[in-house]
């Protein structure tokens, strides 16, 4: 009884130090805005596309496999989709 008492207590006490911090106006609460912008990542995610994709046509002309096949085509593909939207 005694032990459930004290937990009940430290959770009360956890809860509400959480509660009275995230309510603070003391703190601030602004998201930090990102340095990059939409075509910064754009052209970092077709850079690391372009590499990716020669890695998978490497591993296709090792292994002819169904599966690096695959992995190639849906890279070409998510590379194409990129690249038509930009």
């Amino acid at each position: 009884m005694k032990q459930r008492l004290i937990l009940s207590l430290v959770l009360a006490a956890v809860f509400s130090a959480g509660y009275w911090t995230a309510r603070s106006t003391q703190s601030p609460r602004e998201e930090m805005q990102s340095a990059r912008t939409r075509e910064q990542l754009v052209a970092d995610t077709i850079v690391f596309l372009e590499e990716e994709l020669q890695k998978a046509d490497g591993e296709h002309d090792r292994n002819r496999s169904p599966r690096s096949w695959a992995t190639r085509d849906a890279l070409r593909n998510k590379l194409d989709m990129l690249r038509a939207s930009n």
